[in-house]
């Protein structure tokens, strides 16, 4: 479902939109993502990675969910529904760049 919702961005759209998508994007991930985190490590005691992954499960999101729910209204032909997705694609991009700096494993064969 995620790759139908992808094919569904047409570049102009996000072209047109990349300033508001990307600082919407943004936005969306890193606040729930540090405020989480931040509540997982100090006030439940969580393990820092621990808090990590809860902070990063908790601020993605389903382009899933909101591809079928753009569809069902018919918001995909509009403006709004494709700033809409293309904001859900940079939140995602996030939680994907998140997991790969928090969790791999810097070796040479990173670099390779």
């Amino acid at each position: 479902m995620t790759f139908l919702a992808g094919a569904e961005i047409e570049p102009d759209a996000l072209r047109k939109h990349w300033k508001p998508a990307l600082a919407i994007g943004f936005v969306s991930f890193l606040m729930p993502f540090l405020g989480v985190m931040a509540v997982a490590r100090w006030l439940l005691h969580w393990s820092a990675a621990a808090s990590m992954i809860a902070g990063t499960a908790l601020s993605t999101t389903s382009v899933a969910v909101v591809y079928a729910v753009m569809v069902e209204t018919g918001l995909n032909n509009r403006d709004i529904g494709k700033l809409i997705l293309a904001c859900c694609f940079v939140t995602d991009l996030g939680t994907v760049v998140a997991l790969g700096i928090m969790f791999a494993n810097y070796n040479w064969w990173l670099v390779l």
